[in-house]
């Protein structure tokens, strides 16, 4: 009887071990599976990487990364990583790429610096600062993403949205879409197609109507010595000549010989 009991204890101690080897198997399956799921959210994030690559260039072009003691001189294709500087020389410009929405124009004599690049679920972001120079770019529209692009200046930061325009880090403008121009003091404008802006980091930025006002004004001193100072303005005229077609605004600035 012991025996027996013995030869059973073992049977079912061997159909324990079979019972208990079954969820090895499931569990192997279950490895197996998450595997393939980390590797394909490793190619979707792959996928979705956002990169500064330098698509063409010409004249004297030069890539810095952090921390190199010495400037490379770029190449067509090249990737250029955050906290990284770019260089322009005399009569030199370089086009870069950011994403499938961004492309930048640095122009000669300039240095920028990419600070930060993310691309999240459905909003690719930017942040890069503008050292010295003039950029020039468009942020394209994407039907599926959005794009938060910010580039910092000396006095001021743009932030840009399905436009393209030109930076300084003084002087903005704008061709299409709208731009917020921001001073260090959190001052803002809106400066939208076809208007221009500047700060100096201590007056609010223009207001875009006071530079068409400023550009369109016609100055009528003589030159010579004599007339060192600066215009005074007399008040906004408020006779205006209209017709079919439009209006015609004209003021005139008066100065007296002293």
């Amino acid at each position: 009887m012991r025996n027996n009991g013995g030869f059973g204890a073992i049977g079912n101690r061997e159909r324990g071990a079979i019972w208990k080897a079954k969820p090895s198997l499931g569990l192997m399956a279950a490895v197996a599976a998450a595997l393939l799921l980390i590797g394909a959210v490793t190619v979707s994030a792959q996928e979705n990487e956002l990169a500064v690559v330098i698509t063409e260039f010409e004249g004297q072009v030069e890539v810095r990364a952090a921390g190199a003691d010495a400037w490379e001189p770029a190449e067509e294709g090249m990737i250029v990583p955050v906290d990284a500087r770019i260089s322009t020389s005399f009569d030199s410009r370089a086009i870069l790429d950011i994403g499938e929405t961004t492309t930048l124009t640095v122009n000669a004599l300039t240095r920028m610096r990419i600070d930060d690049l993310l691309a999240e679920e459905d909003v690719d972001k930017a942040d890069l600062t503008l050292e010295i120079g003039r950029i020039d770019g468009e942020v394209r529209e994407h039907a599926d993403r959005e794009t938060e692009f910010n580039l910092d200046g000396p006095v001021a930061t743009a932030s840009v949205r399905g436009t393209d325009f030109g930076f300084d880090g003084y002087n903005l403008w704008v061709g299409s879409g709208s731009v917020d121009l921001t001073d260090r003091f959190g001052r803002q404008v809106v400066v939208r197609a076809g208007e221009e802006s500047r700060t100096d980091g201590v007056r609010r930025p223009s207001r875009p109507r006071d530079e068409r006002r400023r550009q369109t004004t016609v100055d009528t001193r003589p030159t010579g010595s004599g007339y060192t100072e600066e215009p005074t303005r007399t008040r906004p005229p408020t006779e205006r000549v209209e017709d079919e077609t439009g209006t015609i605004v004209i003021e005139w600035v008066l100065f007296e010989e002293r």
